[in-house]
């Protein structure tokens, strides 16, 4: 949820998120559709 929450605020791209949290990009936006 935090990562989630750290995208929407757009201080970070989203690929620069998920290569800081280790995790893939398409599992970024499974979590934000929840």
């Amino acid at each position: 949820m935090r990562i989630v929450l750290e995208g929407l605020r757009g201080e970070q791209s989203v690929s620069e998120l998920c290569r800081r949290e280790g995790i893939a990009a398409n599992l970024y936006y499974r979590w934000s559709k929840d």
